[in-house]
Order: C-alpha cells, then structure tokens, then sequence
C-alpha cells in the first residue's frame, strides 16, 4: 500500500511539472484524431487480441517466459496499441483474469505506454501510467489500481477538456468505470 501512495504522491509532483500544457497549446488544435476512444471495443478486435493472449499465455508459466517464448503474438499485441490497453482495462474491471494474465497485461499495457505517443500530439505515454514502471514487487492487480488511482489524481488536476485531449487512456478507463459521464 506504501508503494501506491508513493506513486500517487510522484504522480501528483508529475502533474504539476506538466501543468504547462494547457488549452492553449498550439499544436493541439492540429490533431486530427481528437475524439475521445470509444467505450465500446469492436467485437472482432476484442476476439483477436484475446485470441493473441491465450496464444502467448500457453507458452510459459511467468511473464518472461511467455513473452520469450511467443514474442511475435506479444509484439502484435503492443502493435494493436490503444485497443490493446482497452481490453486490458476491461479484464481488469470486468473480467477474472489470472494471475499470470494480469502480470502479462500489466507488462504489455505498460510497455504500450513506453512506445511512444498513443495519440499524435499528446502526452498518451503517460495517459495513466504512473512515475514507475511496474517492477518485479508489483502485481498485475497492483499496477492496474495504482494505473486507476492516477487517472482519478489527473482527472482532478486539469481542466476536463485538457485531460481528455492530454491524457486520452485516463478518459477511456475513467469512462468505462463511469467516473466520468
């Protein structure tokens, strides 16, 4: 739990270092792809990430290995980018995912976050993330709640319309949990 607030607490010193981005920005405007993600994951992409899942969860009984061990279908999956994290948020709220599967989606979530800008223009690699990265004394279970808990402290800090543009995945997860309408 310490952990937690740690990262809640690096989070809100995080926030206010980025506290210059505002509505003002000037490159804001040029996205092309402002509307927030959908809710709704498609059905068929939903099927072929769990599809991708199961395929790289069959392969080892740890994270690393399956990842080494399935390391195309793990690429795929980062490659699927923002649908990929949606699937994961939906697991994690919705669905009971093992152990393992949870370890899995945290790495994979994470490492999307780390890949670069998940939507042009704005600061996606941070969207939910927290100051660290999940390290070998997290959980799966414990990323996404600290991931969950950051949202909210963003969602608090800035302006809705910029939180929304800023932080698009933060908008998806709070969203999907109906903390925000």
């Amino acid at each position: 739990m310490n952990k937690i607030r740690t990262v809640v607490i690096l989070t809100l010193i995080f926030g206010f270092i980025l506290s210059g981005c505002s509505a003002t920005d000037k490159n804001k405007g040029t996205d092309e792809n402002i509307a927030p993600y959908p809710v709704e994951l498609d059905e068929s992409v939903r099927n072929e990430i769990d599809a991708l899942f199961e395929r790289v969860l069959s392969r080892g009984t740890t994270y690393q290995e399956c990842i080494e061990k399935a390391p195309v279908s793990y690429e795929k999956l980062i490659s699927y980018g923002a649908p990929t994290v949606h699937y994961c948020f939906e697991e994690f709220l919705y669905g009971n995912p093992s152990k393992l599967k949870e370890e899995l989606m945290a790495r994979i979530s994470d490492k999307i976050f780390h890949v670069g800008n998940v939507r042009k223009g704005t600061l996606g690699m941070w969207s939910i993330k927290g100051v660290t990265s999940p390290g070998e004394d997290y959980t799966g279970r414990e990323w996404f709640d600290c991931t969950y808990s950051n949202a909210k402290v963003f969602y608090d800090f800035y302006v809705y319309e910029d939180f929304q543009y800023y932080f698009p995945l933060s908008d998806l997860l709070l969203r999907m949990t109906g903390d925000i309408k």
